[in-house]
């Protein structure tokens, strides 16, 4: 064997040993969930701060964008969504219905945005265990937000959330961030 058919053999070696990690979270075409211990849903209520987001038309311009959910009497959860329009200066909200799906095997929440928006699965991919910072994703891998108890989140906690979100099956080359300023 030459010593450039080795070093091509060398080279796919490699190659297929750095993707066996994410082929490992692979099941069929869909890639499941890294555990997320200890959730709560109790815990995931109240305002969050959206710091990162997968760009996707439903919050295309928008800014000092935040999330609230506020648990309801039968275990649903109410949710409202509030972001500035940068352009026009103008607050957009959203309001829809959340639920935890406890069949699912790991943190798993539907929202139905109703008639207007359909119902969409989000896993929680990581919640800080103070709660200060959260990874959701929806379960297609189309959508992925970054959020924060508050309006900013240090660059490594950034930087450990990216790198979860890939680990995850996520692509993040339209991930943005999210002015939160006033």
């Amino acid at each position: 064997m030459t010593a450039s058919i080795r070093l091509r053999w060398f080279a796919a070696a490699l190659m297929l040993a750095a993707a066996a990690p994410a082929a490992a979270q692979t099941v069929g075409n869909e890639v499941t969930a890294p555990q997320t211990p200890n959730f709560s849903i109790d815990a995931y209520m109240g305002q969050w701060h959206e710091i990162a987001r997968l760009d996707h038309p439903f919050e295309r311009g928008l800014v000092r964008v935040t999330s609230t959910r506020t648990k309801a009497p039968d275990g649903t959860f109410d949710v409202v969504n509030r972001g500035v329009d940068k352009a026009s200066g103008q607050e957009r909200e959203s309001r829809a219905k959340g639920r935890l799906l406890e069949s699912a095997g790991r943190p798993t929440v539907e929202i139905d945005y109703g008639a207007a928006g359909g119902k969409h699965t989000y896993d929680v991919l990581l919640m800080a265990p103070d709660g200060s910072h959260a990874l959701v994703g929806s379960t297609d891998r189309s959508a992925l937000w970054i959020f924060s108890r508050k309006p900013t989140l240090d660059a490594s906690t950034v930087d450990e959330l990216k790198a979860r979100a890939l680990s995850a099956g996520f692509s993040l080359d339209k991930l943005m961030m999210v002015e939160q300023g006033s």
